[in-house]
């Protein structure tokens, strides 16, 4: 009985000085919970075996021995050691934890790879290490309202697009890789589109590129702006919080850098012709339309573009209305019932006579 105890204390102490970092701990204080790291083959972890504060975040560092690679971990709560990316893995103490580093004789490259900003990103065939030469496929995977920017990083000259989101990497070597990830920003263009009597006018407005949809696009892009009117509508200018930041390239077409997010609103009139009539003798005009019901003497009146302005001369005394004269006399048609019409192509001007 003597004999045997003195073997087992003697594999205890050979266990721990040949894997220095993974003797396993207790740790059981109030708020505190243990964490015990046993290792398999020839490495060390650090920070060893513990207790940690409840919910600490302990964050692991794994250490091959010279021709030996650091495989996966093992254990009963294996899955709770989540990989950073850089080479470390990191652990919540939210219970007692047990886990085992699983290390491999021979040779075998880390891909590790950290990101920037809000994303992630898959590998496959997915693992920690690598034989040589290897080829891994990398996809980046933005999180909802992010885009893939860029690689960075040490090896970033060796990524290759493969197309279509997916970009691979052979292991020669460890590699080192930053996954670079940008949040979309956002144009919110707006515009009201001009009523007439005969309902509402055409205004259509194109962007280029159309970015993600809902406004949103890649930071820096140069959005271009083409806007088209429709009959009888007139584009009279931007305005909103970032007007000053668009650009005329040509004749309704303009240009704004998406640096950040924008908001501009598209300006439009409706194209007008002025009315002008004059009275010789003792009466007035009225003038209707569509758009108009007035009552006016020799004043005149602004109509929306190829609108018929209907005239109905009315006499005062015993004078009676004679007829039309003026530059534009020539355009009017007698509708019949004493009423006449004329159509809003241009600046008009008349004159009616009562004699």
């Amino acid at each position: 009985m003597k004999r045997t105890d003195i073997c087992f204390f003697s594999f205890v102490v050979v266990f721990a000085f040949l894997f220095p970092g993974c003797d396993g701990g207790n740790g059981n204080g109030t708020g505190e919970y243990s964490l015990t790291i046993d290792c398999a083959g020839n490495g060390s972890v650090s920070p060893g075996s513990g207790s940690f504060g409840e919910g600490m975040e302990v964050v692991l560092s794994v250490s091959p021995d010279t021709g030996w690679y650091f495989d996966a971990w093992g254990g009963d709560d294996a899955v709770d050691a989540v990989d950073n990316g850089d080479g470390t893995f990191s652990i919540i103490m939210d219970g007692d934890k047990h886990i085992v580093a699983r290390f491999l004789e021979g040779i075998k490259y880390g891909l590790f790879i950290t990101t920037s900003g809000q994303g992630s990103v898959e590998k496959d065939p997915s693992a920690y290490s690598y034989n040589p030469a290897t080829v891994v496929d990398i996809t980046p995977v933005p999180d909802s309202g992010w885009y893939f920017d860029s690689w960075n990083g040490d090896d970033a000259g060796s990524v290759s697009d493969e197309g279509g989101g997916i970009y691979s990497i052979v292991m020669d070597g460890n590699k080192q890789l930053e996954a670079v990830f940008g949040e979309y920003v956002q144009l919110t263009l707006s515009w009201t589109e001009m009523g007439t009597c005969s309902g509402t006018t055409d205004v259509d407005i194109a962007v280029d590129p159309e970015g993600a949809g809902e406004g949103l696009f890649e930071k820096n892009t140069e959005v271009t702006i083409t806007i088209t009117c429709g009959s009888h509508t007139t584009f009279d200018g931007w305005s909103g919080t970032n007007q000053d930041d668009v650009v005329a390239l040509g004749e309704n077409l303009f240009s704004i850098v998406m640096n950040e997010d924008k908001s501009i609103s598209a300006m439009f009139g409706l194209v007008m012709f002025s009315l002008t009539i004059s009275v010789s003798g003792e009466g007035y005009v009225e003038e209707t339309s569509n758009c108009h019901n007035v009552y006016f003497g020799i004043t005149g009146n602004d109509y929306v573009e190829d609108f018929t302005v209907l005239l109905k001369p009315q006499q005062l005394g015993e004078a009676s209305f004679s007829g039309w004269e003026g530059t534009d006399a020539g355009d009017i048609t007698d509708e019949g019932g004493g009423i006449y019409s004329i159509i809003m192509d241009a600046d008009k001007s008349i004159e009616a006579l009562f004699e």
